[in-house]
């Protein structure tokens, strides 16, 4: 979930900072915790979901949470925040669940699972011709905890006094 934020200091950034601070603060321990397992589910689900042939692309599929920042977030006041297209965000819970690696390559097709992973999560067509329908291994799991997760998103916007 990101909440988009507008300085508000001309620039210095001072005042937004310790605002940020103070916003990341007042969420609560139970709703980071219950945004964390519903991610956890989605994860699992997804595993379970992926169809296994060498098993090089279920080995791929990974969760990133906010413990594991990427390069593009930098640390601001305990929290962190997301620059790109001249906008900034903050992230209260950052879950990212990928499937595919290019440094793992699919013995059966020589692939880099980054792409096998595509065709496999959305079909293709095979060297014949013939569609093989896609294995929504990402998106099912997404759906299967939709309620779930809405509901965690919800509960992690009231502790922060949202109605």
């Amino acid at each position: 979930m990101v909440i988009g934020l507008e300085e508000t200091d001309n620039g210095s950034k001072e005042k937004t900072q310790k605002e940020v601070k103070k916003f990341m603060d007042s969420i609560s321990e139970e709703a980071k915790q219950r945004l964390e397992e519903v991610w956890n589910a989605i994860y699992n689900e997804a595993i379970a979901n992926c169809p296994i042939d060498t098993g090089s692309l279920v080995g791929t599929i990974k969760l990133q949470t906010e413990n594991e920042i990427s390069e593009e977030m930098q640390g601001v006041g305990g929290s962190y925040v997301m620059e790109g297209g001249g906008e900034k965000a903050v992230s209260i819970f950052n879950g990212t669940i990928t499937a595919g690696d290019d440094a793992v390559i699919n013995p059966k097709n020589n692939m880099p699972t980054t792409v096998y992973a595509a065709l496999v999560h959305d079909g293709h067509f095979d060297r014949a011709g013939n569609w093989i329908e896609g294995v929504f291994f990402l998106t099912d799991a997404i759906d299967a905890h939709e309620l779930e997760l809405e509901e965690a998103i919800d509960a992690a916007l009231k502790s922060l006094g949202a109605e």
